[in-house]
């Protein structure tokens, strides 16, 4: 497992990247998915999204450079209840377990990775509900707003 996390309410605490600052002094700022997901296998009318698109979603993003030395990765969540992993380039981040709530409030997840994590080039990244319940469901949850700062 790499890196530590914070979860906050409030913006004061971490904004998301629709807020467009998370207290940082970033140097590099790269969007990943700006758009919400809903991963599990449950349909669930009261998200953005109610119908799941599978336990995984996986996207790859180039960086041309690639400055400092730490890493932050900032997404909004919600619903998640005990089992989320990002996982980038191989390596697994356990989302913070401030964010399994069970229920749809949203929180500002911000995971501090070291940058190494990351290449210059292709990277894949990743979000997976790994938590499998007594009747072999996975966690439903939906995510959102994934941005990765460099410091």
């Amino acid at each position: 497992m790499l890196g530590a996390a914070f979860v906050g309410d409030t913006d004061a605490q971490a904004q998301t990247a629709s807020g467009g600052d998370v207290g940082l002094d970033a140097i590099q700022r790269v969007v990943i998915e700006m758009d919400y997901h809903h991963l599990g296998d449950r349909h669930e009318p009261r998200y953005q999204n109610p119908y799941p698109e599978g336990t995984v979603w996986s996207a790859t993003f180039v960086l041309d450079e690639r400055r400092g030395t730490t890493a932050y990765v900032s997404l909004v969540i919600a619903d998640a209840q005990d089992g989320a992993d990002l996982v980038i380039n191989g390596h697994r981040v356990a989302l913070p377990y401030g964010c399994h709530r069970g229920d749809v409030t949203t929180r500002n997840a911000l995971l501090t990775v070291p940058a190494s994590a990351f290449r210059v080039g292709s990277n894949d990244i990743s979000l997976e509900s790994v938590w499998i319940d007594d009747y072999g469901e996975h966690d439903d949850f939906e995510f959102g707003e994934l941005v990765v700062y460099f410091n």
